[in-house]
């Protein structure tokens, strides 16, 4: 892995470590962007590193925190310490590979731990609940997460279990550390973090997701005075290049916002005298458009279908 030193009051270097983004920064700490190796060569092109950072990399990919640059001698945590010989573990008689990749249940556990996961279920209230089949899955992965990497002094169980608490949390607060992205795909459809599409939402075009991005890249690159965008705005831009879904009431916005905006940013002209993308452009691509009104057209076409299923 080959790190690139940059000019940034903030950034030391950034390289690739796999698939991901590995940033050391000024004070030492030294972070990965999951999934986010393919920005490195437009990051290291851009006017400013930390800017890039900030707007196109923050908030779009999940992180982890690999060290201090102390720590970098062997690259791990302690929650990443290798699981010892003896707790190495592959497959299970009770549980084949595969049986925690869904909520349907089937898991087979001590008496114990289950009258523990039941005792959770009940715990929770309102519309944030699960069944017990998912805090089976949630603990099952944990147990064979055990088996690779763990904390030095906890037992399977321990891990496992801690596993379930951070996964209620998150259930309960949205709040996870942003390396835990492990469950998401057990969370309910209508929790804003899982990754099983609603059947009442819709996935941005992808010609919505490079508009967005392409907003988010000129307005990093224009002066403060010249950068458009609320912070609703830019939010929205960043869940549309992270391709989250979209709900009713988010495509009715994108929608207005496009319908009111797109004739201002089409009379502007593509860059000024100074070269910088104008404020109504920049603001129209943060919805995904980048000119027309065919988003919004689309927008309206996915509520109309949407809400028909209702």
């Amino acid at each position: 892995m080959a790190l690139t030193p940059v000019s940034s009051s903030n950034v030391d270097s950034v390289g690739t470590s796999g698939k991901d983004l590995r940033v050391i920064f000024r004070n030492g700490g030294v972070y990965d962007y999951i999934g986010a190796a393919k920005e490195l060569r437009t990051m290291l092109a851009a006017r400013s590193k930390g800017v890039y950072l900030h707007w196109l990399i923050k908030g779009v990919y999940p992180y982890k925190r690999v060290a201090q640059l102390a720590q970098l001698a062997d690259g791990r945590t302690k929650a990443q310490t290798p699981a010892p010989k003896r707790d190495r573990i592959k497959g299970s008689k009770r549980n084949p590979k595969g049986s925690a990749a869904t909520t349907r249940g089937g898991i087979e556990i001590d008496a114990a731990t289950e009258k523990a996961l039941r005792n959770k279920v009940e715990d929770l209230k309102g519309k944030r609940r699960v069944d017990i089949g998912t805090l089976k899955a949630v603990y099952r992965r944990g147990a064979g997460a055990f088996s690779t990497s763990h904390r030095p002094g906890m037992t399977r169980n321990q891990w496992s279990m801690g596993r379930v608490n951070a996964f209620l949390k998150l259930l309960k607060t949205g709040q996870r550390k942003k390396a835990y992205t492990t469950d998401l795909d057990l969370l309910p459809k209508s929790h804003p973090q899982s990754t099983r599409q609603s059947e009442d939402t819709v996935k941005p075009l992808p010609s919505m997701r490079r508009a967005a991005k392409w907003a988010l890249e000129q307005r990093a690159a224009a002066p403060p005075s010249k950068r458009a965008g609320t912070p609703v705005g830019i939010a929205r831009a960043r869940d549309l290049v992270a391709g989250r879904p979209m709900s009713v009431e988010t495509l009715k916005r994108v929608r207005d916002f496009v319908n009111r905006s797109a004739s201002t940013a089409d009379a502007q002209p593509p860059r000024d005298e100074a070269g910088d993308v104008p404020k109504a452009k920049q603001a129209l691509g943060l919805w995904g458009a980048r000119r027309g009104k065919s988003v919004a057209e689309w927008a309206a076409r996915q509520v109309r279908r949407l809400e028909s299923k209702k």
